[in-house]
């Protein structure tokens, strides 16, 4: 649907063990997910341990991590858009992957997730 240019999108088809598999996602620019699935989110919570962007998912981790990347309320053309924007501008990428670590300390986190457990 996207119309990605010729050699420009890779697909990663083999099994690959964990950390080889985080190594490969690590060596990207950004993580282009759409999935619309509402799942927990294991790709997205992939590309915060390689402190990359995921983009364009709707996943429980995409939605508190990577809100303004997110697909929930985007439409597939302003995804595309954004990732391009994303692709061309490491400054705009180093400022989403700052955001999400935030995001991530403030409510994925161990330390987090046990205050929350302990009011519960």
């Amino acid at each position: 649907e996207l119309n990605f240019p010729e050699r420009k999108l890779r697909l990663i088809e083999k099994w690959k063990t964990y950390p080889d598999y985080l190594r490969d996602v690590a060596r990207h620019k950004i993580v282009l997910q759409l999935d619309r699935s509402h799942v927990p989110g294991q790709v997205a919570g992939d590309a915060l341990l390689c402190r990359i962007p995921c983009i364009g998912g709707d996943s429980a981790i995409e939605r508190i991590a990577f809100s303004k990347t997110s697909r929930e309320v985007r439409t597939l053309d302003e995804v595309a858009s954004m990732a391009s924007d994303l692709l061309k501008n490491p400054e705009l990428r180093e400022a989403v992957v700052a955001e999400s670590q935030e995001r991530a300390r403030e409510r994925l986190s161990f330390e987090a997730v046990r205050s929350q457990l302990a009011k519960f």
